[in-house]
């Protein structure tokens, strides 16, 4: 699901080095699956249930932000 919205996120904007885009895109998807498991473990076990799913629900949209 996330590689999906990666790729047409990033498909209209690069013509010239649509593949490299792609291709870092898809790297991006992968590396948060593997990154993401973890640091939810670890806001579970300073900040409980709720505080973790609100610090977790916040991360994606400090990224947009920024």
């Amino acid at each position: 699901m996330v590689s999906l919205s990666a790729f047409t996120a990033f498909g209209p904007y690069f013509n010239k080095r649509k593949a490299l885009a792609m291709g870092l895109a898809a790297a991006g998807s992968g590396f948060g699956t593997m990154i993401m498991p973890n640091m939810l473990r670890a806001l579970f076990d300073n900040f409980g249930f709720t505080g973790a799913l609100i610090v977790y629900g916040m991360c994606p949209s400090l990224l947009m932000k920024s």
